[in-house]
């Protein structure tokens, strides 16, 4: 309230006015916020109520269907609906206190202006109050407003709060009204109406009635003629979905079997914002020619205009193109006398044929309305859940909507002059609406609506140039293929060209090992790597690395051939890498941890040639023939010989990911690719004074950027030994210790790093968040609390070398941001295509294809796959270049970033690691064990697991134990699910497909034996309550493994912080991995030390300081610049 007079009679505001009660017929003016006035209602209606149609009065009807449906999102959250609402600006001699009087002549003559709904008996009934029952006029005051102090910010805030603020649908009446003076004599009316009430149509037929209500003396109307009104037009009473009605939909044209899979599944509760309005215009000649061809094909305008809609929304919809429409079907003329719910919306699904001409399109549109229409007891109310759920977010969160309405009613006020305002939108609720408004001379006009949350507005601009796009060409042609229409608008075709102009030419030798030499060469005496055991020159490093390809060309390894690197994250792996890269050949990193079968799986499927080891040789490779080659040490000495040079186009590395089919695939990345990556590029500046820390898996391709962006730059490298990944505690201390300029994180350590301490990273020059979406609300916290000189969200697939596209971060990002992946790095293009390789407009999803000198050779030994993901560019101006296809499902936004959705299949990213669940059902299935296998990803509170929902080949044997050990000798650790959930049957929807959210929860899973030991002393319950909270499980004991019941590397590290933070003890991240059970930890805790009162980073500190022992040089102590 402001700081006038208290309310009076109790009524509630909102900005600025709003009433949330009904107040008494006199009130005062009373000052409202942000300066506005609000005047409450004026002087008290006359007695003389004439009685209307009655046809609801003291009765409770069944809810119609179509109202039960609007009832069910209104009490949940009433943005989901889009409620009619008459906005009219009138300028003149208004008296306010006639049209409050008009308006409630309106309520009395029109009982569903009186109705309200409510729950009898398990049942929503209507019932409709007394003639009497008054909607009261909100007066609002803006005229001490100028444009400077933002009064038509106000007054269109005001309206839209109006249309979006929720009714309560068992209060009568449903219908809110406001009267915001401007000027003075501007006025601007809104008068809204509740969905369950009316319709688009009844705001003519409400526009009418107060405009004759306000002409008379009295400020009266006559009743209502006998057989107008509810009685006479509510059809869908009794549709219910047992019923005949309902049965006719099944196998004709108004079946609606699910659609495809959605693509990008929307929030289960969009937060959403004002209406955005789009508007189009059709020129004169435009419509001539659409009219004629109606005439031609005995069909009605609106027949191609809905034609036109459904090419624009195909690009949206699922893989299999069905798109899924609402289309009005107004009521019949007796019933527009009365106002009223008498509009249907009805569900038309129609599959777009490529092949197929527009006029045949039009025909099956035309066709498709008319069997619909005969089946008005089928509407979408009756469509399965799942046809609209796996719609996903192109069916946008409630459709899409299209209407040919009468031009908006303008309500006529003696000695006023009525206009409809700019500001007058159709509130589309949820939908993206198309609207078509009444011709103005030859033209054609209307617009797209939406709200932001539930559609973007990108969104929808880019179906509003489509459709535009499409009308024009097939108007043209209209015997052309529809799926030869081109639906880009030429000037979308001249931005996305200048964005992708990212060519720049490269200095030095295009290769790894050529970059390298130069800066041996160059600084031979600067500090080139370091870790826990030593540091090294560039020469030195040069000197070690020389003498390993020398060990290699004697073992008989030949160009191009892959030499597995059987090591784990080490100086040495460094320096082995080099080496190979010298020998003229590739490497291969085989990370030791993994299971002995999978090694071999991937040695064998590349045709490795040697593996390089240290300490005791390996088993597998003499099982598979292959020689294993010591790695010499640093200081073996080493006679030169020849230094030949690598092929730019030759083969440096082969990353491994997972694969849809159960088999990894290898993807095989030449020297240049890695050159483009690394050397003058515009998202990164890298030179001698820099320091980067390699801390991920060797075999993650961001090891590229750390590793090779170093030591080609003349930069310094720290690595940070070990086996296992690293967690935030050990992030933090290393950033303290070795002051890196740069540093490279995915989504998850990321998340965890600025959790623990949202200060630590600010020394940075660049970061980078790779591998995973960015947390908007974790990257905010860093902006304003401890943000890096550049923040980036990198992103690309290893098939096109780490990184295709890069967002610098500016400013915090709002908490429920898509924070985008960016745009197109130094020679790189990004394409968002369509299914048939055609590109999308700006705004328009799509898949992307990446391009450019980064593209990998394709994967190693699969050419048949590499065949479908690396396609011929589809573009002609490009002959002999490629593309790949990232199953990335994208949009371009107006500025030319890069938007990511989801994806086109089921591959996910967890922890950074690219991972197919078809791989990890394929290695179920291969155990014999299992009939049939869904893995799905769970979020749990921020934390992506893997969940294996199985149906056994036996279920009185299924062990979820034995499986996951079984699974420890196929797959690494981060493909090995963190839970197990036994069903008797997978379930599947209507069409056979699996229902996914049919699925249980983790409450069902059977991961640990059925007898567990529960906490023996206060030490083991203390840590169980470390778990509970993490694992967010209960019933396990003191012998269930922690990484058995959920747990990982980044969890592990949390369980040691708390440990630390509860418990006063420094347990040690290594203790967890080798101690995995409260009963095996328990005891360590209990006896173990303290951690320093001074710091609680301290210890990791001093643990990793032993790799700074020789950091004494200035040159490799400079501060960030």
């Amino acid at each position: 309230m402001g700081h006038g007079e208290p309310a009076v009679g109790g009524v509630l505001h909102r900005f600025p006015g709003l009433h949330r009660q009904r107040g008494p017929r006199n009130a005062a003016l009373t000052p409202g916020r942000s300066g506005c006035r609000t005047l409450r209602p004026y002087a008290a209606l006359p007695a003389h109520r004439p009685e209307g149609s009655g046809s609801l009065l003291g009765t409770h009807r069944p809810l119609p269907l179509s109202q039960e449906h609007t009832w069910l999102p209104d009490r949940s959250d009433s943005d989901q609906i889009g409620h009619p609402c008459l906005t009219v600006e009138v300028e003149g001699a208004l008296d306010p206190v006639a049209v409050e009087q008009a308006l409630n002549a309106c309520v009395d003559r029109h009982a569903f202006l009186r109705a309200a709904f409510e729950g009898v008996e398990g049942t929503l009934r209507l019932r409709a109050a007394p003639v009497g029952v008054t909607c009261p006029l909100v007066l609002t005051d803006l005229r001490d407003r100028g444009r400077a102090d933002g009064a038509e910010e106000d007054l269109a805030r005001l309206l839209d709060e109006d249309r979006r603020s929720p009714f309560a649908p068992d209060r009568a009446p449903l219908v809110r009204a406001r009267l915001v003076r401007t000027g003075q004599e501007r006025y601007v009316l809104q008068i809204v109406l509740h969905s369950l009430i009316a319709d688009e149509e009844s705001v003519a037929v409400l526009a009418r009635d107060l405009s004759a209500a306000y002409a008379d003396a009295d400020r009266s109307l006559p009743p209502l003629p006998a057989g107008s009104g509810p009685s006479g037009g509510q059809r869908l009473t009794h549709g219910s979905p047992g019923s005949s009605a309902a049965e006719s939909r099944r196998g004709g044209p108004t079946d609606f079997p699910p659609l495809a899979p959605a693509r990008h599944a929307a929030p289960d509760k969009p937060a959403l914002g004002p209406v955005r309005a789009i508007p189009f215009r059709l020129e004169p000649g435009l419509v001539a020619r659409l009219r004629g061809l109606a005439s031609e094909d005995g069909a009605d305008l609106s027949d191609h205009l809905l034609s036109a809609v459904y090419l624009a929304a195909a690009p949206f919809a699922g893989p299999e193109g069905d798109v899924l429409l609402r289309c009005a079907a107004p009521a019949d003329s007796v019933s527009r006398s009365a106002i009223g719910p008498y509009t249907d919306e009805l569900p038309l699904r129609l599959r777009i044929d490529r092949n197929e001409s527009f006029r045949a399109l039009v025909r099956r549109v035309a066709r498709l309305r008319r069997e619909v229409e005969k089946h008005r007891t089928v509407s979408r109310h009756h469509v399965p859940d799942t046809a609209v759920e796996e719609a996903g977010h192109f069916a946008g969160a409630g459709g899409i909507a299209f209407r040919m309405l009468p031009a908006p009613p303008l309500p006529h006020f003696e000695g006023a002059h009525s206009r409809i305002p700019a500001l007058a939108h159709r509130d589309p609720g949820t939908r993206l609406t198309w609207t078509v408004e009444p011709p103005t001379g030859e033209a054609l006009s209307g617009q797209v609506s939406l709200r932001s949350g539930a559609w973007g507005a990108e969104t929808a601009a880019a179906q509003a140039e489509m459709w535009l796009q499409a009308l024009r060409a097939v108007a043209e042609d209209p015997d052309r293929p529809v799926g030869s229409v081109s639906l880009v608008p030429p000037e979308h075709l001249r931005k996305i060209a200048g964005w992708n102009r990212t060519a720049r030419p490269q200095t030095g030798p295009p290769t790894i090992d050529g970059l390298f030499r130069d800066q041996a060469l160059a600084r031979p005496t600067a500090v080139a790597l370091q870790d826990g055991t030593g540091q090294w020159t560039y020469a030195d490093l040069d000197r070690w690395s020389d003498g390993i390809a020398e060990s290699l060309r004697t073992a008989g390894v030949s160009p191009d051939r892959p030499v597995g690197v059987h090591l784990h994250r080490s100086a040495a792996t460094v320096a082995a890498m080099l080496g190979v890269l010298k020998a003229g050949a590739c490497y291969l990193v085989l990370d030791p941890r993994y299971p002995d079968d999978r090694l071999r799986l991937m040695a064998e499927d590349v045709g490795t040639a040697a593996v390089l080891y240290e300490g005791d040789p390996p088993g597998w490779p003499a099982a598979s023939g292959i020689p294993a080659v010591a790695l010499r040490s640093p200081d073996a000495v080493h006679v030169a010989g020849p230094r030949p040079h690598s092929d730019p186009d030759g083969l440096a590395n082969i990353v491994f990911t997972s694969g849809s089919t159960g088999r990894p695939k290898g993807v095989a990345v030449p020297h240049r690719a890695v050159a483009r990556l690394i050397r003058d590029t515009d998202y990164v500046s890298l030179g001698p004074e820099d320091v980067l820390v390699h801390l991920g898996d060797p075999s993650f391709d961001i090891t590229t950027l750390e590793v090779w962006g170093a030591l080609c730059n003349g930069a310094k490298l720290v690595v940070l030994p070990g086996a296992e990944p690293l967690g935030p505690d050990e992030v933090i201390a290393a950033v303290q210790t070795h002051r890196p300029t740069v540093l490279c994180l995915t989504g998850m350590l990321f998340n965890r790093v600025v959790e623990t301490d949202a200060t630590a990273l600010a020394s940075l020059r660049f970061l980078f968040v790779v591998g995973e979406v960015m947390n908007p609300a974790v990257t905010r916290r860093l902006m304003e609390q401890g943000a890096p000189q550049h923040l980036l969200n990198g992103y690309g697939p290893s098939e096109n070398t780490t990184f295709s596209a890069c967002h610098l971060i500016r400013t915090p990002p709002e908490p429920l941001a898509n924070i985008p992946i960016g745009t197109a790095v130094t020679n790189t293009t990004l394409h968002v295509l369509d299914a048939a390789l055609r590109p999308l407009p700006i705004g328009a999803p799509g898949e992307l294809y990446v391009g450019g000198p980064g593209l990998a050779r394709g994967y190693a030994g699969r050419p048949e796959l590499t065949a479908e993901r690396f396609v011929p560019h589809p573009f002609p101006d490009m002959p002999g270049e490629r593309l790949y296809r990232t199953g990335d499902l994208v949009r371009r936004l107006p500025t030319g970033e890069m938007e990511f959705l989801g994806r086109v299949d089921n591959q996910v990213k967890i922890r950074g690691y690219r991972i197919e669940p078809g791989e990890i059902e394929a290695a179920l299935a291969a155990t014999g064990q299992v009939a049939e296998a869904s893995v799905q990803v769970v979020d749990v509170s921020g934390d992506k697991r893997l969940v294996a929902y199985l149906v056994p080949q036996d279920p009185r044997s299924a062990d979820p134990a034995a499986l996951r050990s079984e699974l420890g000798t196929r797959l690494p650790a981060h493909l090995i699910p963190n839970h197990f959930v036994i069903l008797d049957t997978l379930p599947v929807t209507s069409s056979g497909k699996l229902d996914a959210g049919a699925l249980p929860g983790l409450e069902a899973a059977e991961d640990r034996p059925a007898a567990v030991t529960p906490p023996r002393n206060a030490t083991e319950r203390a840590l169980w309550q470390i778990w509970s909270e993490l694992l967010e499980i209960q019933g396990f004991g003191v012998h269930d493994d922690f990484f058995a019941i959920g747990g990982h590397s980044l969890l592990a590290s949390r369980a040691v912080i708390a440990v630390r933070t509860r418990l006063g003890v420094d347990l040690g991240l290594r203790n967890l991995f080798d101690r995995p059970t409260i009963a095996e930890l328990a005891p360590l805790v209990a006896a173990g030390p303290a951690p320093a009162a001074d710091s609680r980073l301290d210890a990791l500190a001093a643990e990793l300081s032993r790799l700074s022992a020789q950091d004494g040089d200035a040159t490799h102590t400079r501060e960030p610049q």
